[in-house]
């Protein structure tokens, strides 16, 4: 299953990407739980938002997109579902 390594969490902390999408249902090999627990914490430190387990990503037409994540108002919690939406720009 594709993941993002340590050097790749480590370089969109460094470049301040701002979130990072995956299909996977984690971003790192959630059967390796230093790898698991050292990826979340270097990204939720460096300020990058994962957004795990998106769908239909096949679907998408175009190479950019606008992309909302409407999140559950949950209080006190480390992360919840959203309501993921691609926008499209027409061809």
């Amino acid at each position: 299953m594709p993941r993002i390594s340590i050097e790749l969490a480590r370089w969109l902390v460094d470049h301040q990407v701002a979130l990072i999408g995956v299909e996977p249902p984690s971003v790192a090999d959630v059967n390796n739980m230093a790898e698991l627990t050292e990826v979340h914490q270097m990204l939720f430190r460096g300020g990058v938002v994962i957004v795990e387990g998106l769908a239909n990503l096949d679907r998408l037409t175009q190479p950019e997109v606008e992309f909302i994540a409407l999140p559950l108002n949950i209080t006190w919690g480390d992360g919840c579902p959203v309501r993921a939406i691609a926008i499209e720009e027409p061809a």
